[in-house]
């Protein structure tokens, strides 16, 4: 048999789509709060392909909703507040399929909630300070399993709590500094292979580092870095290859970066950066595959990018962006595959995007000069989604606004002019669900609400197919045109792309239970078409097969049938036979006897197509 790709395209829910949009820009998702107040949306958090996020709409004021990527299915959770007050939630994060965050109400103050997604099974969790008075948690991250944060119960202070989601579940795990009403302050949860690190005070040592196994007795302080009261204050916590790597000053060097095992001994300054005294605010601290790059200040350079393997000797900066002492302060340092992007100051076109390609030996250069001239274009919050980071970006023509780029200057292109002029639409929170695009942003009209973008709605903008690898995405909102052979009205389409690495025939195959799906292949955008099918063997599926021919690109359109959509889940696999020869004439992987004796009785007949696979 020939190497065979199934592609699986499962699609969620058929939900209808009224909004009015343009193929391949971002499109208000619904107007929550209708006027020029707008619902400002904040928080965005995917939960299992859910959106969760807070929003005012103008009666309930600032609440808990959800959305499923459609208009209809954006609505509010729970009014945990009756009428026009707000609870105020904040700090939203995921455990075990479940939103934890925080929320007010006037009989408990500020303490711990949870959320199933719906208005029953939205409940505080425990009223950590008992009374009207704010236990505040923060800082929260999960462990195994359970949730970590800072709280304060009142007689304690600000100590390290945990909570496996029940009240009876949710205790404070160590009076780190007793009998203190402030507390031991831990901030800076990080888990690193099971053991919580983070910073505190114990009231004796300082800020110093501790570390946790959500156990009382196994609670404790890994090593007295500046000894005294004043502490070392450990910032920046980042793991890489199992270590901790972070900034702290130990009252002789300054601030410079550390790493750590967990243990006393193992707790070491890497290298004094800036020496002496002085500081060399560390920042930034990013794993780049096993090197860490980041942020350091020199007398000499100023602030620039530095990396480091956990060696001194292996710990120098990666280059003078901006020469002399002022430096160019790279910041959002952002990891893509073998990429990672940032934006500097090199003292010529202001902040702007730069990358390092196959970092960390890659050469460092400047992606594009988004806002022309010295003026900085400041990108950021960049989001990975498929082989395109999205951000924001300010041009003094158009303000803040969405952007993409490929890493290539001719691919980095503004996405639209959401507030049209110079106004500044501020898209913010920019969250990837199933390689779609949540954000909001302000349009002028209805201020800021929530907003979509479809990524591969079109075929220049398509994804990649990738094997043994799962795509999620939704087609809802998708705009096109109707251009395929074998199928009715079916406008709404998004884009794939797939290079085969071996030749032969692939089967590419779109199911539903939810909706007709379509499907094409193409070998341009623009081109013709290859191969089309609608209702595969009686049913709603989709199936195409098609002999490909090595390293070239096919385009996949997958649409609906007289305009139906909803979400997906894209699969790819292979067949047994990763490559079949040209020689292996009855297809079954093997070059043998059977093949010669077919080759006679089939000289003069090439019956492979297309004609390039006749060799």
């Amino acid at each position: 048999m020939k190497k065979q790709l199934f592609v699986l395209i499962m699609l969620g829910m058929l939900l209808p789509f009224s909004a009015a949009v343009f193929a391949g820009e971002p499109f208000m998702l619904k107007e929550i709060y209708p006027g020029s107040t707008g619902s400002s949306p904040y928080g965005l958090t995917n939960i299992n392909g859910t959106l969760f996020f807070v929003a005012n709409d103008g009666t309930y004021s600032y609440e808990i909703w959800k959305s499923d990527r459609t208009e209809a299915g954006t609505v509010m959770v729970k009014d945990i507040v009756p009428g026009s007050g707000s609870s105020s939630p904040q700090s939203l994060m995921e455990m075990n399929g479940t939103l934890f965050f925080t929320a007010y109400t006037s009989g408990s103050g500020n303490e711990l909630w949870k959320s199933d997604g719906t208005a029953a099974g939205t409940v505080m969790v425990k009223d950590i300070y008992p009374g009207v008075i704010d236990s505040f948690p923060q800082y929260m991250m999960e462990m195994n399993g359970i949730l970590f944060f800072q709280a304060n119960d009142g007689p304690n202070g600000e100590e390290l709590w945990k909570s496996d989601g029940t009240e009876a579940g949710t205790v404070m795990v160590k009076d780190i500094n007793p009998g203190s009403w402030m507390g031991s302050s831990p901030v800076y949860m990080t888990n690193i292979n099971g053991t919580l690190f983070f910073r505190a005070n114990d009231g004796t040592n300082g800020a110093e580092l501790w570390k946790s196994d959500g156990t009382t007795a196994g609670t404790v302080m890994v090593k007295d870095i500046n000894p005294g009261l004043t502490g070392s204050y450990p910032g920046g916590l980042t793991e890489m290859n199992g270590i901790l790597f972070f900034y702290a000053d130990n009252d002789v060097n300054g601030q410079e970066l550390w790493k750590s095992d967990g243990t006393e001994a193992g707790t070491v300054m890497v290298k004094d950066i800036n020496p002496g005294a002085a500081d060399s605010y560390v920042a930034q601290m990013t794993d780049m595959n096993g090197t860490l790059f980041f942020r350091a200040n020199t007398v000499t350079y100023g602030a620039e990018l530095w990396k480091s393997d956990g060696t001194e000797a292996g710990t120098l900066m990666v280059k003078d962006i901006n020469p002399g002492s002022t430096g160019s302060s790279p910041t959002e340092l952002t990891k893509v595959n073998s990429t990672l992007f940032f934006y500097a100051n090199d003292g010529t076109n202001g902040a702007e995007l730069w990358k390092i390609d196959n970092a960390p030996t890659g050469t460092v250069m400047m992606v594009k000069d988004i806002n022309p001239g010295p003026g900085n274009s400041n990108p950021h919050q960049m989001t990975y989604i498929n082989g395109t980071i999205f951000f924001e970006a300010r041009t003094d023509a158009n303000g803040y606004e969405l952007w993409k780029s490929d890493g290539t200057e001719a691919g980095t292109v503004e996405v639209k002019d959401i507030n049209p002029g110079s106004s500044d639409s501020n898209p913010s929170y920019l969250t990837n669900i199933d390689n779609l695009l949540l954000f909001s942003a302000k349009n002028g009209g209805s201020n800021t609400e929530l907003w979509m973008y479809i990524p591969n709605d079109g075929c220049e903008d398509s994804m990649q197919v990738i094997l043994d690898l799962t795509y999620y995405g939704a087609s809802c909102g998708a705009e096109g045109n109707n251009i395929t052979s074998c199928a009715y009205n079916d406008f709404r389409d998004v884009w794939y792309h797939f290079q085969p690495q071996a030749a032969g025939e692939y089967t590419i195959t779109a199911a539903s239970d939810e909706f007709d799906t379509t499907l094409a292949l193409f070998g341009a955008c623009g081109g013709d078409e290859l191969a089309c099918n609608d209702d595969y063997n009686g049913s709603t599926d989709s199936q195409v097969s098609y002999d490909m021919i090595k390293s070239k690109l096919y385009y996949i359109r997958l649409a609906g049938f007289d305009g139906q959509m909803g979400n997906y889940a894209l699969a790819v696999s292979a067949g047994a036979c990763t490559e079949w020869l040209l020689s292996d004439l009855n297809e079954d992987c093997i070059v043998n006897m059977a093949d010669l004796a077919l080759m006679a009785s089939q000289w003069l007949d090439c019956r492979r197509t297309p004609a390039e696979l006749c060799q």
